[in-house]
């Protein structure tokens, strides 16, 4: 009987918090999504001494690469990989793309890191942190979608607030700001992996 308590706790536990970790990371991947798509343009003029035509085309690599994710996860779901890997791999590419295009700082390199952000942190993640969210939670799932976008809703109005602040520093600032944004997606992607992992052997 003890031994069913403490497994009713843990799993009670785990759940809680998996459902604080997956609630920060609609916050960050919404922040990620808004940092890379607003702030590439001021990157590649200010610090890659780009012209504006070559800039701009960036965010259209970026664009190109967000669709492509989109596409790319569509046929991972269909072929019933597990979302939470998906989720983790995801954050993951997105940070090392991250790290190159701020820290490396060559044009081709930014072009390429600009198309893997676009297809691994805008191509649908989000979406797919709700769904996790959702499936830990099933008889909540008006609940957990208004509070998993609530999060998203909060970034969208403090991001600028932050960034406003950064952007005295210069934009390779706000970049470095986005890696550690990154770093905290790839954190939250891990627990949600291992909490997952731990639940199934509650189950």
């Amino acid at each position: 009987m003890k031994v069913e308590q403490a497994k009713l706790h843990k799993f009670g536990f785990l759940q809680k918090v998996n459902a604080v970790t997956l609630t920060i990371y609609g916050y960050i991947s919404m922040s990620t999504f808004y940092l890379v798509s607003q702030w590439l343009t001021k990157y590649g003029q200010e610090v890659l001494k780009m012209t504006m035509a070559h800039s701009r085309y960036l965010v259209s690599i970026y664009s190109i690469g967000s669709l492509t994710g989109v596409v790319l996860l569509t046929i991972l779901t269909s072929r019933r990989v597990k979302s939470v890997l998906v989720m983790l791999v995801s954050t993951i590419i997105s940070l090392l793309a991250l790290l190159a295009m701020t820290f490396i700082m060559n044009q081709n390199v930014v072009f390429v890191a600009s198309f893997v952000v676009g297809m691994s942190a805008a191509g649908g993640v989000m979406q797919v942190g709700l769904v996790i969210m959702s499936e830990l939670f099933p008889s909540k799932k008006g609940t957990v979608t208004g509070i998993y976008y609530t999060a998203g809703a909060i970034s969208s109005f403090t991001i600028p607030v932050i960034t406003g602040y950064l952007y005295h520093f210069g934009v390779q600032s706000i970049m470095i700001f986005d890696c550690f944004i990154a770093l905290i997606g790839v954190l939250c992607g891990l627990v949600v992996f291992l909490n997952r992992r731990q639940l199934k052997t509650l189950e």
